[in-house]
């Protein structure tokens, strides 16, 4: 000390003046020693301006800075002095960032372990839990923390926001302690398992079951179920092991939605696929996201999802009336007029082409060209697939002589069907369409194969086809 130049030490504590909280912060230990003990900094001394209230224990607790705030304890510090900006105290801060060694320090010299932070209501083990900071939330519940207790506005437990964020030791750790597992939020009715399939977290969800959690537990308010939180928001993996531990796939909210429909919604195809496996209704309607009451099929082919439309078809989705073909898709044409040719047993005139204003003058005729009794035509189509299904229809069948002509082809063919009726394409489904060009070799799925692949030619003669009367026998 001899050795320094005079004016030295008075020159250091002037630059060190005001400086406790910057050092609490950089976690120099030798200048916070110095401030205390050569100049008398206050240990108490909060900021002021943008972050007002840190005090430099609250700093440096919240930079994981255990000798410091040990210092600054030993010299008089309050372990629970609060910012008076938001009410942040030290423990809230070391939890929060998952320093345990300054979080214990704190314990052991007094802080309150269930002090809340004013601004709403969190718990130090809340935001423990929260971060996944397991070895703060096991102190803090071995020194009494409230493993049940929610913020103030009722939003939020522990467990919830562990479930939520994936921390499964954090979550075990709760409900080995005693946590209620469904437990509802009193602002908008969570629970942990809710929370848990919406955002994905399956061994979350898993350890929440095993432990007793209602799978078919839903909100008050909306009636949100686990499933239908899982679905909409495409986790698949959650949603199989709801349906494995026997959740409800056909229950509703409050407005008529099911898991199905949200799945169809968000455009899950791996969800939809999962609920009608396990033998969802797949024609049950609800409200969709805009609020209007609507099918699965229909929401899907609206935003022009044809991978689950094809999904819903194939497990006889109904298809509605042609009047409201206008609302979908504009290439949702296409699939309806296939899964309609493949479902002519089940469709008939009135229902799929009575409000075609240009076939409606030609029905008696159509009918009258299929002379088996009871037989019915349910499928006219042309090249032009990508306007709307009001405007299709086959130019050459306007022409009555065509179609006498036409009539006169099939009274020919009658014989021949009885002899050869398997399709000259598959060899598979029964010759039941007519072509254009007269001939009646091939079956309606064919038709549209060839369509789709443009190879639409007669087996028979070659020659090109634009149009085909699918018929049916009683």
């Amino acid at each position: 000390m001899s050795n320094l130049p005079r004016g030295a030490i008075s020159s250091s504590r002037t630059k060190a003046k005001g400086t406790l909280r910057e050092a609490c912060r950089a976690g120099n230990l030798r200048a916070v020693r110095s401030l205390i003990r050569d100049i008398g900094a206050d240990v108490n001394k909060a900021s002021k301006g943008a972050s007002e209230g840190e005090t430099p224990l609250l700093l440096a607790c919240k930079n994981g800075h255990v000798c410091c705030a040990r210092l600054l304890i030993e010299n008089g510090a309050d372990v629970d002095k609060v910012m008076t900006d938001d009410g942040r105290t030290p423990l809230l801060e070391a939890c929060e960032k998952g320093h345990a060694c300054c979080a214990r320090l704190l314990i052991e010299n007094g802080a309150e372990v269930n002090k809340v932070w004013t601004k709403d209501g969190s718990t130090p083990l809340l935001l423990a839990c929260e971060n996944g900071h397991v070895s703060c939330a096991r102190l803090l519940i071995e020194n009494g923390a409230d493993v049940n207790k929610a913020t103030t506005n009722g939003s939020s437990t522990p467990l919830l926001l562990a479930s939520k964020n994936g921390h499964v030791c954090c979550a075990r750790l709760l409900i080995e302690n005693g946590a209620d597992v469904d437990k509802l939020m009193t602002n908008d009715d969570w629970i942990p398992l809710i929370a848990a399939c919406e955002y994905g977290q399956v061994c979350c969800a898993r350890l929440l079951i095993v432990n007793g959690a209602d799978v078919d537990k839903a909100t008050t308010d909306s009636g949100w179920t686990p499933l239908l939180a899982a679905c909409e928001n495409g986790h698949v993996s959650c949603a199989r092991l709801l349906i494995e531990n026997g959740a409800d796939i056909e229950k509703t909210t409050k407005d008529g939605s099911t898991p199905l429909l949200a799945a169809c919604e968000s455009g899950c195809a791996c969800c939809a696929r999962l609920l009608i496996e396990n033998g969802a209704d797949v024609d049950k309607a609800g409200h969709d996201k805009a609020g209007h009451n609507t099918a699965p099929l229909l929401s899907v082919l609206k935003r022009g999802d044809f991978n689950i439309a094809r999904m819903l078809l194939e497990h006889n989705a109904a298809i509605g009336p042609q009047k409201c073909w206008k609302h979908f898709h504009e290439d949702a044409d296409e699939i309806l007029f296939e899964f309609s040719a493949r479902r002519s047993a089940t469709i008939g005139i009135g229902e799929w082409q009575a409000t075609n204003a240009r076939l409606v003058a030609h029905i008696d005729l159509l009918k009258d060209v299929c002379k088996y009794e009871r037989t019915e035509t349910v499928v006219v189509t042309d090249d032009s697939i990508e306007e709307r299904p009001s405007k299709i229809a086959r130019k050459s069948l306007d022409d009555r002589t065509a179609l006498e002509g036409l009539r006169e082809e099939a009274e020919k063919m009658r014989d021949e069907t009885e002899k050869s009726t398997l399709c000259s394409v598959c060899f598979t489904n029964r010759r039941d369409t007519v072509l254009d060009c007269g001939h009646l070799v091939i079956c309606g799925v064919c038709v549209v194969e060839l369509r789709r692949r443009n190879r639409a030619a007669c087996p028979f003669c070659r020659e090109r086809f634009k149009g085909a009367i699918l018929v049916r026998q009683p």
